[in-house]
């Protein structure tokens, strides 16, 4: 996500716009706008406070990584690449563990 720019109240005016209306809206509104939230939104929700958004810490990560996709589209892919790597190795290191685990002693 690309630094807030503290200075651009026009933005913040925006942003605080979009909180409003999101805040305005009914629960199943809202869990559908954050399946894939424009990028302004989730800025927007980002710069709060847990305790105010009231989402939990997946759905803030899920959050930030789709602003973040926006943002950086080519390293968001990138990262997505690198997730589905690191998944796959830890499959692979626990079929290996339980191989292990079921071999006779006699190795």
């Amino acid at each position: 996500m690309q630094k807030i720019d503290k200075t651009d109240v026009a933005a913040a005016i925006l942003r605080m716009d979009v909180r409003r209306k999101w805040f305005d809206m009914k629960p199943h509104q809202k869990a559908a706008t954050l399946h894939n939230p424009p990028a302004i939104l989730a800025t927007a929700i980002l710069e709060l406070p847990p305790a105010i958004h009231g989402l939990d810490e997946a759905k803030e990560d899920e959050l930030r990584e789709s602003a973040f996709s926006h943002d950086f589209p080519d390293h968001a892919n990138d990262i997505a690449e690198l997730k589905n790597v690191l998944e796959f190795t830890t499959t692979a290191i626990s079929l290996a563990r339980d191989q292990v685990r079921v071999m006779p002693k006699s190795w």
